[in-house]
């Protein structure tokens, strides 16, 4: 189970995510996922990374879809 600063950091990340900030978003995914210590957290938390970190870089155009 994931501790209460592991579920505010992945809020926090979300939230970022969510307000369009994917270069902070990144960062931010990138920390839960250095902090937690339960496995499929971690793999989520990775995965939230690679996808704002791919977003932040090379954004949505208007014939993709997100």
């Amino acid at each position: 189970m994931a501790k209460v600063t592991d579920r505010r950091n992945s809020e926090l990340a979300a939230a970022t995510e969510r307000s369009g900030d994917y270069r902070k978003a990144w960062e931010l995914w990138d920390k839960a996922a250095g902090e937690t210590t339960d496995h499929k957290h971690r793999i989520w938390c990775i995965n939230r990374a690679e996808f704002c970190n791919r977003v932040a870089i090379r954004p949505f155009s208007q014939g993709e879809s997100k």
